[in-house]
């Protein structure tokens, strides 16, 4: 497929589908770069350890922040 042909496609697309496409376009760009696997294995890393927020503690900030106007 030529870069014509994807941008006539993505012109076409939903903007959620565009989203998707855009993060995975962003992906592929890293995927290859050691410090961006580094970075991504530590941050799972610490996830796995129990470093995270649940659903509740990011509503919480969520709600915060959009009353700050943020």
């Amino acid at each position: 497929m030529s870069t014509a042909q994807l941008k006539q496609t993505l012109d076409q697309v939903s903007p959620e589908d565009r989203f998707f496409a855009s993060a995975y376009l962003h992906h592929l760009a890293q995927s290859g770069d050691a410090a961006w696997q580094q970075e991504m294995a530590d941050t799972q890393e610490a996830m796995d350890a129990g470093r995270k927020f649940s659903l509740k503690q990011v509503q919480e900030m969520d709600e915060a922040l959009s009353e700050r106007g943020l």
